[in-house]
């Protein structure tokens, strides 16, 4: 599922899961949770990916078993969460080490997302363009791979519309690059733009699919009325 991850086949990643889960004899089974955190993430069940890596961290003196630093890592996700305070905490968990080049990177991008959710755009973009600019070295991109996409949301609301396009170019074919971008470009006005991202056949497979339909029909909930107030359905 990591590699899957990195490379953004998120319906590989579904496909891993099920594999892991008929060999684990079902979930809860034989493999620790932590274990199926892409997956977790790919179909964002944020929850139960924070919990799985809650409970990986407690059972190895906060340590942890996943193949980078549990601390920003929990923060990013209690974001999602929109939990800053929670986020803050487990920042405050993770120490650097010279020897690992993901720290001071993925604590960037949890500061950046931890700014976003308490609406400081200014901050959000300095600390989420720090991120960015380490995002060539592999063992970031191993760490972290698709979550360059959420620089792109930060800099259209600090007012950087050019940047966000450029995030959304180079993001490659992950589901929140396509509702993130189907976002911006209905906030710009745009609705034709954005629901022709809707029906994107690029944009992800299976399970993970379905994250990128619910902003389509976010979307569908915010579009103009036509004249009996019937809203059309994305394709």
């Amino acid at each position: 599922m990591l590699v899957d991850g990195a490379l953004g086949d998120e319906e590989g990643i579904w496909k891993a899961a099920q594999e892991l889960r008929k060999m684990a004899g079902g979930r809860p089974g034989r493999a620790p949770e932590v274990t199926y955190e892409i997956f977790d993430e790919a179909i964002w069940d944020i929850q139960t990916l924070v919990k799985g890596v809650s409970l990986d961290a407690e059972t190895t003196s906060g340590i942890g078993t996943f193949t980078i630093a549990t601390g920003p890592y929990t923060a990013f996700f209690e974001t999602f969460l929109h939990d800053p305070v929670a986020a803050k905490f487990a920042l405050l968990t993770s120490k650097n080490d010279p020897n690992d080049q993901t720290i001071i990177p993925l604590t960037n991008l949890a500061r950046g997302l931890i700014a976003t959710e308490m609406g400081d755009h200014e901050r959000a973009v300095t600390e989420l363009e720090a991120y960015l600019g380490t995002y060539s070295n592999p063992a970031v991109v191993w760490a972290s791979a698709g979550l360059n996409c959420w620089v792109a949301p930060a800099e259209e609301a600090a007012g950087h519309s050019d940047k966000a396009d450029a995030v959304i170019k180079t993001g490659g074919s992950f589901v929140d690059c396509y509702r993130f971008r189907a976002d911006i470009l209905d906030g710009r006005g745009d609705w034709v733009g954005a629901k022709s991202l809707c029906g994107s056949r690029r944009a992800g497979a299976g399970p993970a699919r379905g994250v990128l339909l619910l902003g389509c029909g976010a979307l569908e909930a915010r579009r103009p009325r036509g004249r009996r107030g019937e809203a059309r359905k994305c394709k």
